[in-house]
């Protein structure tokens, strides 16, 4: 056993070229894919805080403004159901006349309205359609024409637009006689 100890000890054995890439597909070094490997992290990395986190941030302002939104869009529908109290004065019916004097406080206020027009068949309607509008103005008109004509929203579509805070809408306002 000793004799084929000491053959054994006086064999060597070498290593081809090729072995040392063994694994290695593409012929590179473990110096360079340790390169490839750091400068493909930085870029995940730039990656993430150019393009993802911007939009993940603007995403959660949108989300966050939702809940008052709907909070102000459901008291403005309490307030719409509750009838007019007696001390307001009596309004005159909305007429075509009345259209110009409501184009420039929408115009005033910001709103370019697409749409604006009132039907008088077979209750007083006037009809608003506006796109890329602040959702505090849209508010705040809506108080505003319920306060100076006595007219109500009874039937609103409010899209939330592109923009954090911004909406398109079509609102149907009825007058209360």
């Amino acid at each position: 056993m000793s004799k084929f100890l000491s053959q054994l000890s006086s064999l060597r054995i070498s290593a081809s070229s090729t072995a040392k890439n063994r694994g290695n597909r593409f012929g590179m070094t473990t110096s360079y894919r340790r390169v490839l490997l750091i400068l493909a992290l930085i870029l995940v990395v730039v990656v993430y805080f150019m393009w993802i986190q911007p939009i993940q941030e603007a995403i959660l302002k949108r989300l966050a403004s939702k809940p008052v939104q709907m909070f102000e869009l459901e008291n403005l529908l309490t307030q719409a159901s509750t009838p007019l109290s007696a001390d307001l004065q009596y309004v005159l019916p909305l007429s075509e006349a009345d259209l110009p004097k409501i184009r420039d406080y929408l115009q005033n206020q910001g709103i370019k309205p697409s749409l604006l027009r009132i039907i008088t068949v077979p209750q007083t309607t006037l009809e608003l359609q506006a796109k890329n509008v602040s959702f505090e103005i849209v508010v705040a008109v809506m108080k505003e024409l319920q306060r100076r004509w006595q007219i109500t929203p009874f039937l609103a579509e409010i899209v939330s637009g592109q923009s954090a805070g911004m909406v398109d809408m079509l609102i149907t306002f009825k007058q209360e006689k």
